[in-house]
């Protein structure tokens, strides 16, 4: 599985209604009404803090127990942060000989931390809809989260399947951001969160 999305990098550390601890989902496919990746089935889960912190989950079977049920890989908010208002690419997958891996990348930079390995996943998450912003759906609900001073805007998103072809993901997606940025002359200086 691979799977990629672009945005304007929002600023939650100007979102109010938010603790340092709580980590909202702006990539996930839980049901709706789900806490979160813990309570049902989930493809992947990916989460961001009030700091700037994006957490990648990758779910192995279902349960809170990290290394058990879910491999996270985190994302410091020194490595998210310089994307702020910034056309960027996500990118997450999951290969079939276990690899795990992400990268964040825009005009402000690339950075892919190191690689880890899950087992397959047991969950089954046919059935899932991928979605796509800040949800409610939470590990950690805070009351009255306002996003406006910062809006969550997404440009485009795909996935694709690793278990029937096993694909150079980033090679894939180097091309696919060099394709987006080329619609109609555009570079990632025009994109902006304004």
């Amino acid at each position: 599985m691979a799977e990629c999305a672009y945005f304007i990098m929002p600023d939650p550390r100007l979102w109010t209604g938010i603790s340092g601890s709580t980590v909202y989902p702006i990539l996930s496919s839980v049901d709706d009404g789900a806490s979160y990746y813990g309570s049902s089935a989930e493809r992947v889960w990916v989460g961001i803090k009030q700091d700037g912190t994006i957490e990648v989950t990758f779910q192995q079977s279902i349960g809170v127990t990290l290394n058990t049920h879910f491999k996270t890989i985190p994302l410091g908010s020194i490595y998210t942060l310089p994307h702020v208002g910034r056309l960027t690419q996500l990118l997450v997958y999951r290969k079939r000989d276990g690899t795990i891996g992400v990268r964040i990348k825009s005009s402000a930079g690339t950075y892919a931390p190191a690689t880890s390995t899950a087992t397959a996943n047991t969950a089954d998450y046919s059935a899932r809809t991928a979605k796509l912003g800040v949800t409610g759906s939470t590990l950690w609900p805070a009351s009255g989260l306002d996003i406006d001073a910062s809006p969550f805007r997404v440009f485009r998103h795909w996935i694709g399947n690793l278990s029937r072809q096993e694909l150079d993901v980033i090679a894939l997606a180097d091309e696919d951001y060099e394709d987006v940025l080329a619609v109609n002359g555009a570079d990632p200086t025009l994109y902006s969160a304004s």
